[in-house]
């Protein structure tokens, strides 16, 4: 995977404390995948934290307007439920959803199709979702009906 790495960034606060060792780096891939919707979700799919692509995403300013919040209250009903059911089937079986295409609408109702994976993420005794997102065309041509072969740019 490549992406732009920023020179100048701003990181946003933290909403919970990450394990030990953890946080740093957690931050630091968060922070640099500038191409990507990366974030971290606990077992009811209520966001933990995310990055600044994906806040820009959902249209939310910072990471307060997101923390504690569901994909329900930034997506129609029918794209949230499949993201919810997803994340529930990841969380329950312990296996992760790797490589799937994806539908989101922005803010401002276009459409976009993302290449999504979906692992679990064992913190303590709570295990979390993390669901990375890249934008299809950045890997491949997506269509409804599955991937593409990839391209190297």
């Amino acid at each position: 995977m490549t992406g732009k790495v920023k020179t100048k960034t701003r990181k946003p606060r933290r909403a919970r404390k990450t394990p030990p060792g953890h946080g740093d780096v957690l931050r630091t891939l968060m922070d640099n995948l500038s191409d990507c919707h990366v974030f971290v979700k606990d077992c009811q799919s209520r966001f933990v934290t995310t990055n600044a692509f994906h806040l820009k995403s959902l249209g939310a300013k910072s990471l307060k307007d997101v923390v504690g919040r569901t994909d329900f209250d930034f997506f129609p009903k029918d794209l949230a439920q499949q993201y919810y059911d997803d994340e529930q089937r990841v969380i329950r079986t312990g296996r992760a959803l790797i490589d799937r295409d994806e539908r989101m609408l922005d803010p401002q109702g276009r459409e976009h199709w993302f290449l999504t994976t979906k692992t679990p993420l064992a913190f303590a005794r709570e295990p979390r979702v993390s669901r990375l997102q890249r934008f299809a065309q950045q890997c491949g041509q997506a269509t409804r009906g599955g991937m593409a072969e990839a391209t190297t740019p």
